[in-house]
């Protein structure tokens, strides 16, 4: 199925010149006419292109690894994303309150192994994912490694990047 804004201008000029007068000079004239119209037609095809690359990029990490591969290692695909292995941590309430902490582990009598934060700063440590970026590879673009990530991980989720 071709698109609907898949227009074949030269055709298109030509169908509009009426059959008596379509002779060579009046078709070369027709399409010196729309030359600024199929070079901004050009531009216009080459912006749904990107437009619909950058659409299809999800926060899944297949897709993420694949947007930072495109962008930065085109051939040898060395760029990985993985999963940490993570501590659930659960914050409970904040230590100001000084409201007592119950956990549904102690009330079943359960001696369950969870750590009980009682601050905001103790989730830093705490990574979703881990971008795993070879060293060849150009640090300089540090910034639009960051920026692309930014763009298009899931809202909340917190990454690490390492150059081994």
């Amino acid at each position: 199925m071709r698109p609907i804004y898949d227009i074949n201008f030269q055709i298109l000029a030509a169908w509009l010149i009426p059959p008596k007068l379509r002779g060579n000079v009046t078709i070369a004239y027709q399409k010196a006419l729309i030359s600024p119209i199929m070079w901004l037609y050009g531009r216009f095809r080459l912006y749904m292109e990107d437009v619909s690359y950058r659409t299809s990029i999800t926060p899944q990490v297949c897709y993420l690894q694949k947007v930072l591969n495109d962008t930065f290692d085109m051939s040898l695909r060395r760029i990985q994303i993985l999963d940490t292995p993570g501590i659930t941590a659960l914050l409970i309430h904040l230590e100001e309150s000084n409201l007592p902490v119950i956990t549904h582990q102690q009330a079943s009598g359960h001696d369950a192994e969870i750590p009980i934060i009682h601050d905001e700063s103790s989730y830093d440590g705490i990574y979703d994912f881990v971008v795993i970026m070879p060293l060849q590879l150009d640090i300089n673009g540090h910034n639009r490694l960051v920026t692309i990530l930014n763009t298009y991980k899931l809202a909340g989720k917190v990454y690490q990047i390492i150059y081994p």
